[in-house]
C-alpha cells in the first residue's frame, strides 16, 4: 500500500535565454524550487525572466508568496514582468490575489517566446 509520502508531484524549472519555463505543480512542496530558479535567472539576466506557466496544473499559496517576495527584490528596476501561458484554473488564483497587479499575464498557449 502506498502512503501519502510515497506520491511525489512533478514539477520542474528550466531556464532558457530571457525564458523560465515552469511545469507541474507549484505548491508548499515546489516553492522553494520555484524561488531558487527565479532568483538565480533574475540575477544572470539583471531582471525577471519570462515566465512560462503553461505546464503548471496546479498554484496555491506558496507559489503566489515565491511571486509577491521575487517581485519585490527584483522588478522595482525594471519593466512589469511577463508570465504567459497561465492555465485557467490557474489564472483564477492569480487574478483573485491580485497577481495581475505586479505582473502582465497572459492566459494559454498565445504567446511568443
Amino acid at each position: 500500500m502506498f502512503g501519502s509520502d510515497d506520491i511525489k508531484p512533478f514539477f520542474s524549472c528550466v531556464a532558457e535565454g530571457n525564458l523560465l519555463s515552469v511545469s507541474g505543480e507549484v505548491d508548499l512542496n515546489t516553492a522553494q524550487t520555484l524561488h531558487k530558479a527565479l532568483v538565480e535567472s533574475a540575477r544572470q539576466l539583471g531582471k525577471l525572466p519570462i515566465l512560462d506557466f503553461n505546464g503548471v496544473s496546479y498554484f496555491d499559496s506558496s507559489g503566489v508568496k515565491v511571486l509577491v517576495e521575487v517581485h519585490s527584490a527584483f522588478s522595482p528596476h525594471t519593466e512589469q514582468p511577463r508570465i504567459i501561458g497561465v492555465q485557467p484554473n490557474v489564472l483564477r488564483v492569480m487574478t483573485i490575489v491580485g497577481l495581475r497587479e505586479l505582473y502582465k499575464i497572459e492566459s494559454g498557449n498565445s504567446h511568443e517566446k
